[in-house]
C-alpha cells in the first residue's frame, strides 16, 4: 500500500506500516532535492502505527506544563485524525476509479 496525502506517505508491505514524509535534503551528495525519510518507525498494524505516531510527536513537544501537555495531545489527535480520514477518502476515491 501506498497512499499520498500532502508530504507524507502511508506505506505497508506484507509485514508492517509505516508513514513517510518528502523533504527538502539538507545535506550531503542530495542536497536541495527532494527526499523521503520515515517519520513513523515501524508498526505491525495500523493502530499501533497511529498511537506510535502520536506518541513520538509528543515526545518531541516543549511543553512545560501539563495543561501545555494536554494541548499538544488534543494537537495531534486532530492532527491524526484528519490526516487519517484525508487517507481514508483517497484510498476509497482510488477504489471507484
Amino acid at each position: 500500500m501506498e497512499i499520498k496525502r500532502g508530504s507524507y506517505i502511508l506505506k505497508s508491505d506484507a509485514f508492517c506500516c509505516w508513514i513517510e514524509q518528502v523533504k527538502e535534503a539538507t545535506k550531503g551528495k542530495s542536497k536541495g532535492e527532494l527526499t523521503t525519510v520515515n517519520v513513523s518507525g515501524y508498526y505491525p498494524t495500523f493502530t499501533s502505527l497511529a498511537e506510535g505516531f502520536a506518541s513520538k510527536e509528543l515526545k518531541k513537544s516543549d511543553a512545560k506544563s501539563m495543561v501545555r501537555l494536554c494541548e499538544g495531545v488534543k494537537k495531534v489527535e486532530q492532527q491524526l485524525a484528519k490526516q487519517t480520514e484525508a487517507w481514508l477518502k483517497a484510498e476509497e476515491k482510488g477504489r471507484k476509479k
